[in-house]
């Protein structure tokens, strides 16, 4: 079994194991889930084990389980692109604004979605009550930053309170006939209507 070390693998385990992938294969992601878990409860020093369960906890939307498989890649140094944001997204939750800051460092460091760092810093900013000072200084040298940022930087401006500006920056998507610009303007019209906009 590649993911765990071959010393310290059982029958019992290694069974566990082909079950898992078995179910894999199936499609039948909550019985893989839950044989991951099964083993991972005795080899969680397993990068390659806690990264199976990860994966197939997304995939079943067991945020619970994909979190402390989050915590041992972490712990472990080998993080896939996604795990900090699962990091992130779990310290705004329960407001630890310094975990959300470590997750934003490690998406920065470790991930290629590290551009994105500087947009998670301006939440942290607005969860503290500080003003989330997001900008883009040159949109051409931060083209990934600038492209995926757009939703982002109108809700930043709704949750600053900056209705007008959020306004304008929404004019852009008026008319569009996509999935992408309906959505932001129904999710951005309470607030702006709410203020009178």
């Amino acid at each position: 079994m590649a993911s765990l070390r071959a010393a310290e693998v059982s029958e019992r385990d290694l069974q566990i194991y082909v079950d898992a992938r078995l179910a894999e294969i199936q499609d039948r992601d909550t019985d893989a889930l839950k044989s991951y878990q099964l083993l991972f409860k005795t080899h969680a020093d397993s990068a390659a084990l806690a990264d199976k369960l990860f994966d197939n906890a997304i995939r079943t939307g067991d945020m619970d389980a994909a979190l402390r498989a989050a915590r041992a890649q972490e712990l472990q140094g080998v993080v896939t692109a996604t795990v900090p944001l699962l990091l992130f997204a779990d310290s705004i939750k329960r407001g630890q604004w310094n975990d959300a800051e470590n997750a934003a460092n490690l998406l920065e460091e470790k991930s290629n979605l590290g551009f994105a760092a500087p947009l998670l810093r301006s939440w942290i900013n607005v969860a503290r009550g500080k003003a989330g000072k997001f900008k883009i200084d040159d949109p051409r040298e931060q083209a990934l930053l600038n492209y995926y940022s757009t939703d982002q930087r109108i809700y930043l401006e709704l949750a600053e309170g900056n209705y007008a500006k959020a306004k304008t920056m929404l004019d852009v998507f008026v008319g569009m006939d996509d999935d992408f610009a309906r959505d932001l303007l129904i999710r951005a019209a309470p607030p702006i209507c709410g203020a009178g906009g």
